[in-house]
């Protein structure tokens, strides 16, 4: 397995945590910044410069990267060293916030894709709260390059018991792997779905 805890791990730990980010996140915000986030809303490149990944966020969410020492902070450490930059929207939807979530750690020496997704998926199909949407073997290539997706709903895991959807990208890239997590509830599926693509979509590597 990965070097320190498990990606699939500390995946798990953010929906567990979403809870608790609503009230945090509730103090940095005001309500009259709060927009209802469509697909046609602006957007706002974000760049990591040490890890070599930029990506689109909406421009009306909230984020903070690995530079500023607050973003462990903000989310009580439940994130965990991997988590290099989270978004999100700053608009409670059914006592939720809608994540993403960019996580990185060293890949093992030649592992491949294809080895990372077979492991990383065994958690999920252990955990009684987790369905796994789709097949488990779902390769694809974004512009940014080749990902794993992986698709689950957690049942019971949001406030009042309602489903959380995860959508996943692991990519592989200079000896790293990049895990891209968007998280929202399953009620929002569909209205988030283009967002989740767009940004998905704009993921790339190097300068650009």
């Amino acid at each position: 397995m990965l070097q320190m805890a498990s990606i699939t791990s500390r995946a798990r730990q953010l929906v567990s945590a979403l809870a608790v980010v609503v009230l945090l996140a509730l103090t940095l915000v005001s309500s009259s910044s709060a927009l209802e986030q469509t697909a046609a809303a602006p957007i706002e490149r974000y760049r990591l410069p040490s890890y070599g990944v930029s990506f689109d966020v909406p421009a009306s969410w909230n984020a903070k990267d690995y530079r500023d020492p607050s973003l462990h902070q903000q989310f009580g450490g439940a994130l965990g060293p991997t988590v290099k930059f989270a978004a999100w929207n700053p608009k409670r939807q059914q006592d939720f916030l809608t994540t993403f979530v960019v996580g990185v750690v060293p890949a093992g020496a030649g592992m491949t894709l294809r080895e990372h997704a077979s492991r990383e998926v065994v958690p999920y199909r252990l955990d009684p709260t987790a369905r796994i949407v789709g097949s488990a073997n779902d390769y694809v290539q974004l512009p940014g390059g080749r990902a794993w997706r992986l698709r689950v709903r957690f049942v019971g895991a949001a406030n009042g018991g309602g489903t959380v959807y995860q959508l996943q990208y692991h990519m592989l890239r200079s000896g790293r792997f990049y895990v891209f997590s968007y998280v929202t509830l399953q009620t929002l599926e569909s209205k988030y779905a283009a967002t989740f693509d767009e940004s998905a979509r704009s993921i790339r590597f190097g300068g650009a």
